[in-house]
């Protein structure tokens, strides 16, 4: 992969990033594990509650999290693969070359299908409302994901 971002770098363009979610990380954890692995300088903002909520949501783009504030020049981004990337761009993290690139895309896309099946999978509302549907994600769907995922990693 490319060369990390020098600290006098991340000092001079990475003043801070701010990421904005919940307590409970869910599709916050993808940005913020990019963040740490590309060594930037970051906090996460909890998210206000109530009618201040309300009041913030109006400003997000799409009307909802996990934004990311880039404090340096004012860039709001939201929607968890276009945080991920910019944060990849930012912290000099993407791939060196096309196939790396392309591999990168192709996880980060491949994270939103997975993540999607577990919210539909193993809620307690789901499994009640249509049981056959959740054994349906838990005993085929997941795993033929997973298996993708491990042919990947084999090659």
């Amino acid at each position: 992969g490319r060369a990390r971002t020098t600290e006098s770098e991340r000092q001079e363009g990475d003043k801070m990033l701010t990421l904005v979610y919940f307590d409970v990380m869910a599709r916050g954890l993808g940005p913020a594990l990019a963040l740490e692995r590309g060594g930037a300088e970051w906090k996460r903002d909890p998210v206000p509650e109530g009618n201040q909520l309300k009041a913030d949501r109006a400003t997000y783009p799409f009307g909802q999290l996990p934004i990311l504030r880039d404090e340096s020049n004012g860039i709001v981004v939201a929607q968890t693969v276009a945080i991920a990337n910019y944060i990849g761009r930012k912290t000099n993290t993407t791939g060196a070359t096309e196939a790396e690139q392309a591999l990168s895309d192709m996880l980060l896309c491949e994270f939103e299908t997975f993540y999607s099946l577990l919210g539909k999978s193993f809620s307690t509302a789901n499994a009640k409302a249509d049981p056959k549907l959740f054994a349906q994600r838990r005993d085929i769907d997941i795993p033929a994901q997973l298996s993708y995922l491990e042919d990947i990693l084999k090659a």
